[in-house]
């Protein structure tokens, strides 16, 4: 159910209640509003939501062949494989993008690259450089995201100055799925059997057919541990971990046998779990008035604060195996922002630094909008 703007403000201008973001709701009439309140529409898919890697590379020639890879309605990992079966080369990329975008990021390859034929997926040359491409290289990303049927207060807030909000710089569930925080939730419990079983069993969104049913054959045949090591469809890589579980060996110990990529999407998940406890455990202690939520996964988060009052940066420890600590700013700001407004309609342009998520931005401005 939603109130009528005109009634909405009316409503306002008799109680001097502009700007109504700013203040806790008291009167009979905004509580119904807000417990009847219908947060504006955010449809992500590739027709309302781009996103463009913001890269300065020096191309004053190289070996290196520069392409911007624009895709829809595919993941980059899917993209880049395909693009290296076509042309029997390596890509190097800076980040990864969703599927559910209209995205464009920069790749580089020693070999000249020739588009596959694949309609979600083309390729623009651009120049040659000497610098290979390596993570995280982009300085930034550009969003240009649809939101429809605003209310009249979602409007306010869009066309106040956005650059000036801070946000909470949370990770969302890009990072950290039902698939990959699984066996990263059992690391940080020192659930070691069943962090190993994670990982040997659990599907990932971009795995291989071969990959899918290795994983099946483990699932199905675990703690036989003899039969999975002789396995000929068993990768060699793969059969030290059963040998080592068969003599009797830990599965802590185990687990520095996996394969280091899905150890290390696993630390990364936990990190970001435990990342996303910590920052809203300090938001709480504001005790913000009115304070609004998000929902990321299973975690409830909290979003109003003052980023005076806050931490710039908090740390996480390492998660066994790993040794890397991660360091991630509180809160993030968007800048060049900009609400190109339509009736009840909007497309709103803005950048954000590198791994600040704009579905962040967008849960807090629907949360907000129901002040």
């Amino acid at each position: 159910m939603r109130l009528s703007v005109k009634n909405l403000e009316t409503f306002m201008d008799c109680y001097n209640l502009a700007p109504l973001a700013q203040k806790p709701l008291t009167c009979p009439f905004l509580l119904f509003f807000q417990a009847n309140y219908v947060p504006m529409e955010f449809k992500k898919n590739p027709d309302n939501f781009f996103v463009e890697e913001v890269m300065a590379p020096q191309m004053r020639g190289g070996k290196y062949f520069y392409y911007i890879l624009e895709k829809k309605g595919i993941d980059s990992p899917h993209a880049i494989a395909i693009v290296e079966e076509k042309n029997h080369a390596r890509i190097f990329s800076s980040g990864l993008k969703d599927s559910d975008a209209h995205t464009m990021q920069w790749i580089c390859s020693e070999k000249e690259l020739v588009s596959p034929k694949d309609d979600r997926i083309w390729l623009a040359f651009k120049g040659k450089s000497g610098q290979k491409i390596f993570v995280g290289m982009h300085s930034a990303n550009r969003f240009r995201v649809t939101l429809r049927s605003l209310s009249l207060i979602e409007k306010k807030i869009l066309s106040s100055d956005l650059r000036k909000t801070a946000f909470p710089n949370y990770f969302d569930e890009q990072r950290f799925n039902e698939k990959t925080v699984s066996a990263g939730t059992e690391l940080l419990r020192e659930n070691w059997e069943d962090a190993v079983k994670a990982v040997l069993t659990e599907r990932l969104g971009f795995e291989s057919e071969k990959s899918v049913e290795i994983k099946n054959l483990v699932a199905h045949n675990w703690g036989e541990w003899k039969m999975l090591a002789e396995s000929a469809a068993m990768p060699d890589s793969k059969k030290p971990i059963f040998r080592h579980l068969e003599g009797g060996g830990s599965f802590k110990d185990a687990i520095r046998l996996l394969d280091s990529k899905s150890i290390s999407i696993a630390c990364r998940a936990a990190q970001s779990l435990q990342f996303n406890k910590l920052l809203a455990a300090e938001i709480l202690k504001q005790n913000a008035a009115n304070q609004k939520f998000i929902r990321v996964g299973e975690q409830e988060l909290p979003v109003r604060f003052s980023f005076k009052g806050i931490k710039r940066e908090m740390v996480v420890p390492p998660v066994f195996p790993k040794k890397t600590i991660l360091k991630r700013k509180t809160f993030f700001h968007a800048d060049k922002a900009r609400a190109l407004l339509d009736g009840k309609n909007c497309i709103l342009e803005f950048d954000l630094r590198k791994s600040c998520y704009a579905t962040i931005l967008i849960k807090c401005l629907q949360a907000m909008g129901g002040e």
